[in-house]
């Protein structure tokens, strides 16, 4: 049974994240690409509140380098991307991770760079929360120059947007888009890749 299959009423968080958890990291992505808007909504509404953090979930500590995602999101034109993120060196008792975007569009609207925390959102758990407001200082080398996302540009794409991630399985996350103070019809999937 596909993953797309069992998206259905009385499914639960652990169905699904055990069902992620059986299928090799090629197969997962393939069964991520089926899926649509309405199964991403269905998904996210599945995981929200069930916490991400950057240690355990996004960036773990076990991954050294780059660690990369491939994504799903519900917006048609734009809906294959990849995020590419790593730790970077201990900045005191902050624990975070840094990123890019990787999408057809990236010629145009630049690399969509973000800083992911743990932090509390409003009326749920603490999970991470990328925000592409605020900038890394530092990229990994061979990465795109670092480009603000409120250029005329990038702005439609990146600005004032942060994104709201839950966990869903082992390197499995589901997020939604929250861009100018306003939760956004934009929702996504990422897969780890395994670490090399």
């Amino acid at each position: 049974m596909s993953i797309k299959q069992i998206l259905k009423k009385g499914v639960t968080l652990e169905q699904v994240a055990n069902a992620f958890d059986a299928l090799p990291y090629e197969k997962q992505v393939a069964e991520m690409r089926q899926l649509k808007k309405e199964d991403l909504i269905f998904l996210y509404n599945l995981a929200e509140g069930n916490p991400c953090t950057v240690d355990d979930d996004l960036a773990p500590k076990a991954h050294q380098g780059e660690i990369v995602y491939e994504g799903k999101s519900s917006l048609g034109g734009a809906s294959k991307f990849k995020k590419r993120i790593f730790r970077p060196s201990a900045n005191g008792n902050e624990v975070m991770a840094i990123g890019r975007n990787e999408l057809a569009l990236n010629f145009i609207i630049g690399p969509g760079y973000f800083t992911a925390m743990d932090s509390i959102v409003e009326g749920c758990a603490k999970t991470v929360i990328v925000d592409y407001e605020k900038l890394p200082e530092q990229t990994m080398e061979g990465w795109p120059t670092i480009r603000p996302n409120n250029t005329l540009l990038s702005k439609p794409a990146f600005g004032n947007m942060k994104d709201i991630l839950w966990k869903v399985g082992s390197g499995v996350i589901v997020g939604r888009a929250h861009k100018n103070g306003k939760w956004a019809d934009n929702f996504f999937l990422l897969c780890r890749k395994p670490a090399s």
